[in-house]
């Protein structure tokens, strides 16, 4: 049997969404600095930016947690006990263990995240 991420039951861990407006910056630290290092999971951040915001993010939450910390890139395997932040203007899919991102046309006014169990969005 296969978990959203991909893996076999050998290998299964929860991957956990987690999205706020631009404001939610501190809320994302507090979240992490609360966090063990090794929780099994695998974490994914969502932030409403402006489209074209240059996003210094995974940077500033590397500073809050030991695991780390990624911008997400196409195809990129999740692994457990990392964070994946999604780049501004993205729409990112996880399927088959992997992060696959696309750019967010004009008619979406969020930046989401698909998996096999639903979308995670903020806004």
């Amino acid at each position: 049997m296969l978990n959203p991420a991909g893996e076999s039951q050998s290998k299964r861990f929860h991957i956990v969404g987690i999205g706020a407006s631009a404001g939610g910056l501190e809320a994302f630290l507090e979240f992490l600095r609360a966090l063990p290092s090794h929780t099994g999971m695998a974490f994914v951040v969502v932030q409403h930016l402006e489209p074209h915001y240059k996003s210094q993010l995974p940077e500033i939450l590397a500073r809050a947690t030991e695991m780390p910390v990624l911008k997400a890139e196409e195809g990129q395997k999740v692994e457990a006990d990392h964070v994946y932040v999604i780049p501004p203007n993205t729409v990112m899919v996880i399927q088959n263990g992997a992060l696959h991102l696309a750019p967010r046309n004009c008619f979406t006014s969020r930046p989401s995240v698909t998996t096999g169990a639903g979308d995670f969005e903020t806004g």
